[in-house]
């Protein structure tokens, strides 16, 4: 009789406590991490399994156009340079870098060609000026060619297009400007000149810019 009255009492406990097993933490729809930043990470995870982004700018490998981070601001459509107060003045239009434009994503060490076309007035001499349009890189580097090297009648100056130009690319992965410059040396190379007529152009006379990757 007590034996029953023992399993009776045992009964009503269990069935009154109103017991409801609570779920493990980490439910399904988090993928077994717990909270909003276990669902969160996992997120995280998923996107960049989904959607790899090696430089960092938002953009997925897979459709990422400039793979060197953030894409550079807009260049125009010309480059205009001018020298001896406006009396020289070049005009660089048509520019294009490789069949890339003026953005340009190529190997390190690569060689690729350089394309525009000039328009060159220069009233600064007696008769005719000899001019160059000077290539080459911001840093590292100089000038690395001359792609017009000659005399600029006045009146009437000078037109006509490059088209056989090429340039290497650095060994090290970045992002590098070339630039152009007005050079009025009397040739490119007169008694071994390498480097930019005058100072070293800025970023005003950035011809292309170039994400070596």
């Amino acid at each position: 009789m007590y034996r029953e009255v023992v399993r009776l009492i045992l009964v009503l406990v269990v069935t009154g406590c109103g017991f409801s097993p609570a779920p493990p933490s980490g439910s399904v729809s988090d993928g077994g991490l717990s909270g909003e930043a276990g669902a969160s990470d996992a997120k995280q995870f998923l996107d960049a399994a989904l959607c790899p982004d090696d430089d960092g700018d938002g953009v997925c490998n897979a459709v990422d156009t400039w793979p060197c981070g953030a894409m550079p601001d807009a260049l125009g459509a010309q480059l205009a340079m001018t020298a001896n107060g406006g009396a020289t003045s070049f005009t660089l239009s048509m520019i294009d870098v490789n069949a890339q434009g003026r953005y340009v994503v190529a190997a390190p060490n690569a060689t690729v060609s350089v394309h525009l076309h000039y328009a060159i007035t220069d009233s600064a001499c007696a008769s005719s000026c000899v001019d160059q349009l000077e290539i080459g890189w911001a840093a590292p580097g100089n000038r690395t060619s001359c792609v017009f090297d000659n005399s600029v009648p006045d009146p009437g100056g000078s037109a006509g297009n490059v088209t056989t130009a090429t340039i290497k690319l650095p060994a090290m992965a970045g992002v590098y400007d070339i630039r152009a410059n007005i050079g009025q040396n009397y040739s490119c190379t007169y008694q071994g000149a390498s480097t930019w007529w005058g100072t070293a152009p800025g970023t005003t006379r950035t011809l292309a810019k170039v994400c070596v990757h």
